[in-house]
């Protein structure tokens, strides 16, 4: 996940899962927690399972938390979002896990009644 200042184009920073994985690692299909002073990606990362990690300081980004089923290649897992504060994650094999995080950084997080990114609908105002 590559961060870049839109006015210059200049990469800001980069975050990779910290730890080795075996097999596809992409990340895809993520979102941030709403309604904070904090930039908290939400993602899926294949068989690196779901990942959440702040981004605020894109050039020292720090891994919050993380869920991978069983060994490295048992995980695939598909798409991870947050909503009203909980984690939703699609295993391609297993099926929909689903997540609480308990950790400060998220404490505020906006309760949405919708969220619905393929529409870009102005949730705030």
């Amino acid at each position: 996940m590559w961060t870049y200042d839109v006015a210059s184009g200049a990469e800001l920073g980069h975050y990779k899962l910290p730890r080795f994985e075996n097999g596809v690692c992409t990340m895809h299909n993520f979102n941030y927690v709403p309604g904070i002073d904090r930039d908290i990606l939400v993602s899926s990362a294949y068989t690196g399972g779901t990942t959440v990690a702040d981004l605020t300081d894109p050039a020292n980004p720090v891994e919050l938390g993380f869920y991978r089923a069983g060994d490295p290649i048992a995980a695939n897992t598909w798409s991870t979002y947050w909503h009203n504060g909980f984690i939703y994650a699609n295993d391609i094999n297993r099926g929909l896990d689903v997540f609480a995080l308990d950790h400060p950084a998220t404490v505020g997080a906006a309760s949405l009644q919708r969220d619905n990114p393929q529409t870009q609908e102005r949730l705030f105002p």
